[in-house]
């Protein structure tokens, strides 16, 4: 049985309704919110960090890692974090795309995980998280 996935949400400083994105290199190739697999002795923030970092480029403050909970994908329970705090410009660390989005735009696309987004939406909103 693989890992559970870890997902870290980034909404950008002063913007909460855009969001830091990744496009997937699995088909349908949509933009998804960076995340992977925790590796043996990780913990859900720590692989969540690590995945925004190698995806994006991007360094999340540990200390402001929040977790919201979690929810289920392909069999897999994803771990849905909240990052207050990070630095770094995103870019295209794995050579997949990067770049910020906003809620509508990142969901109206989304096929293969518009259901966990869905879910994560909700997750936010009753945490009193604005989601855009």
């Amino acid at each position: 049985m693989p890992q559970p996935a870890a997902i870290v949400l980034v909404p950008t400083h002063g913007r909460p309704n855009r969001w830091l994105v990744v496009r997937r290199p699995e088909p349908p190739h949509e933009w998804a919110l960076p995340g992977g697999h925790i590796e043996p002795g990780e913990t859900p923030a720590r692989a969540g960090i690590r995945e925004v970092a190698e995806e994006t480029g991007v360094y999340v403050d540990p200390s402001t890692v929040m977790m919201l909970g979690t929810t289920q994908h392909n069999g897999r329970t994803v771990y849905v974090l909240l990052a207050q705090e990070w630095s770094g410009p995103a870019r295209a660390a794995e050579g997949w795309p990067v770049g910020w989005a906003q809620w509508r735009q990142l969901r109206a696309q989304a096929s293969r995980f518009g259901t966990q987004l869905d879910r994560i939406a909700m997750t936010l909103r009753s945490r009193g998280v604005p989601v855009g």
